[in-house]
């Protein structure tokens, strides 16, 4: 299907607030409920109570290398080699892979601590333990993972996988978030346990076995890993549950106008290609007549022009053959005037045009959802 390219609208908001400025491009998640399905395939209604902030795009590998020279903090000896081969094929600004999860709890602390909120972990004991009350950056947990990954409500349209390259290329779903169905999955905080109940609120998952769940490749792919377990294809994204305020409202209100816009659009551009290839379709059929009769008509002259220059026809094969040849040619004009009457192809505006009138959707109308950075 032919679409338009969407500009992507990108506003930064600069929020300052007594914990700080960040600058960390994100996208704010309005609380909401969803439905997901256990080991089963039994549908579990899972709700959201807090609205949070998910990274609009992974942690790239130039973020981690900086928190590496930033705090002299060391991967363990027999990985640091390969650590440091895999993120340099792409470059810095690739999602980080071959991270574990104990790193990824590492950078949050230490971006946290660098953007002035109040450390998520406690990782001072065999455990880490995660501090629920406080206002830095973590990672999401499944539930969070999987709400933004189905915009919400179910994207219009999904991201389509870009495949290796750097984070900013990578195209976003309706909330503003990318790499959600690539090839990097990305670790969560919870525990990998089976989903059993049929309702679940704020869940958090919890494994005594240790295991942690990695989400990717879009919103239904589960899987596991222990927290030691390095990848080429693991990376994980952060997450924030900021204190209630009137800037948070006001950007969860603008970030879901912007969603309702982009969808609107998307509306009227599929609406558009309906219209488009519906013509195309009539133009097409309209053709294949004019076509068939010229060809009848091309086909009549040159039987009449063959009857007619025959040395040994009669006078009434000739006329024969001069009454097929003006037949023919009257037949070619009718198919020629059949085949141009099916018009021109239906240009791009005019088929928008046409869209926004039967979806009633405003011209003026513009734009995506939000990637934003904010400090509150």
């Amino acid at each position: 299907m032919t679409r338009t390219v969407i500009v992507t609208l990108t506003l930064t908001l600069t929020v300052l607030a007594a914990v700080g400025l960040a600058a960390t491009p994100v996208a704010p998640i309005p609380p909401g409920s969803f439905v997901s399905y256990d080991d089963d395939g039994t549908a579990i209604t899972i709700t959201l109570t807090r609205p949070y902030l998910l990274q609009t795009y992974p942690v790239t590998a130039g973020d981690f290398r900086r928190y590496l020279d930033a705090t002299a903090a060391e991967l363990d000896t027999a990985a640091h080699h390969w650590w440091d081969f895999v993120n340099d094929v792409g470059g810095e600004a690739w999602p980080v892979v071959n991270v574990t999860f104990l790193d990824a709890l590492g950078y949050a602390n230490w971006l946290s601590e660098d953007d002035g909120f109040a450390p998520a972990y406690d990782l001072s004991g065999p455990e880490p333990v995660w501090r629920s009350g406080a206002d830095g950056w973590r990672l999401p947990t499944e539930a969070e993972w999987q709400f933004a990954a189905l915009c919400r409500d179910g994207c219009l349209a999904l991201e389509e996988p870009a495949g290796a390259g750097p984070v900013s290329a990578a195209p976003r779903n309706d909330l503003g978030l990318a790499g959600m169905v690539d090839d990097v999955l990305e670790w969560c905080w919870d525990g990998f346990e089976p989903m059993r109940r049929d309702s679940l609120v704020d869940p958090v998952g919890d494994d005594p076995a240790g295991r942690r769940v990695i989400r990717g490749l879009g919103p239904d792919a589960r899987e596991w890993a222990a927290p030691g377990f390095r990848s080429e294809a693991v990376g994980f994204r952060l997450a924030r549950t900021p204190a209630a305020s009137a800037a948070l409202d006001s950007l969860l209100r603008r970030q879901d106008r912007a969603v309702r816009r982009r969808r609107e659009i998307l509306n009227v551009e599929a609406v558009a290609d309906s219209l488009y290839w519906y013509d195309r379709d009539r133009r097409d059929r309209v053709r294949r007549v004019g076509g068939g009769i010229g060809a009848a008509g091309g086909l009549a002259v040159f039987i009449g022009w063959s009857l007619f220059k025959e040395e040994d026809s009669s006078q009434r094969t000739q006329d024969l053959g001069l009454d097929l040849m003006a037949v023919g040619a009257g037949t070619l004009v009718v198919g020629a005037l059949v085949y141009l009457a099916a018009g021109r192809d239906l240009p791009r505006d005019e088929a928008l045009r046409r869209a926004r009138e039967l979806v009633a959707v405003p011209r003026e109308v513009q734009g995506t959802a939000l990637g934003v950075r904010v400090g509150f």
